[in-house]
């Protein structure tokens, strides 16, 4: 099966494009915080370029559906749609915090609960917290002040995501007990969250799932001045 895969979330464009019959895997990453819709596309011409492939070779397009900035939620999950409906092909979206708990897995054995800490540019954070046998059991935007009680709570687990260096720099001297907070896990390997797509396909993901998920309202601004009223002639 041929996967081509993408995210657009997390300060970062990646692009992965996944053969599971000859394991071959290419993959282009570019850290950025604006301006994804201008390289997506070349970025996917490009890692397709790379490994040969048509589109018409591709089996199956995975993404990420959020949580996370609007913008290049909207953006990544559009240009998934796009692809699947132009080429027929499925579309399968996975959250954010499960792209980040199954990177963080393949590189570590889970001991200790995992907290995702997601950056949503404000006072408050996208969180989820993960069991030791994997199962979500909060999951939402929070305050810092809350996510700092659930910390001391249940003291054995492990911080990562974007927004951990916010986090440890707000309320570092109020931090106590068995926890860690983990430098390395601040966005998603493209390497390991193709493969997650293979794994989950395999054991029977619904497709077309490429909705995204909102934890939060859209923001909506009004314009400050008041509107002008035209003059009849």
């Amino acid at each position: 099966m041929k996967i081509l895969a993408f995210d657009t979330l997390m300060n970062a464009c990646s692009v992965a494009c996944f053969d599971s019959v000859s394991d071959s895997l290419f993959t282009k990453t570019i850290k950025i915080e604006r301006g994804h819709a201008e390289i997506l596309v070349p970025m996917i011409e490009d890692v397709m370029a790379q490994s040969k492939w048509t589109y018409q070779d591709i089996d199956l397009i995975g993404v990420t559906r959020g949580p996370g900035a609007f913008t290049g939620l909207r953006i990544g999950l559009s240009t998934a749609r796009a692809y699947g409906l132009s080429l027929d092909k499925p579309v399968m979206g996975v959250s954010t915090f499960d792209a980040m708990y199954q990177n963080y897995a393949q590189k570590n054995k889970i001991e200790l609960q995992v907290c995702i800490l997601l950056e949503t540019k404000r006072d408050d954070y996208y969180m989820a917290l993960y069991s030791k046998e994997s199962e979500v059991v909060m999951m939402g935007v929070y305050t810092g002040e809350s996510i700092l009680n659930m910390i001391a709570e249940n003291e054995s687990l492990v911080v990562i995501g974007n927004a951990v260096e916010r986090f440890r720099s707000e309320y570092k001297k109020d931090l106590s007990g068995a926890y860690q907070i983990s430098d390395s896990n601040q966005m998603i390997d493209i390497s390991d969250f193709v493969r997650y797509f293979m794994s989950e396909y395999e054991m029977g993901q619904e497709l077309n799932t490429a909705l995204p998920l909102y934890l939060r309202d859209a923001d909506v601004s009004f314009p400050k001045k008041k509107s002008r009223k035209l003059k009849a002639l």
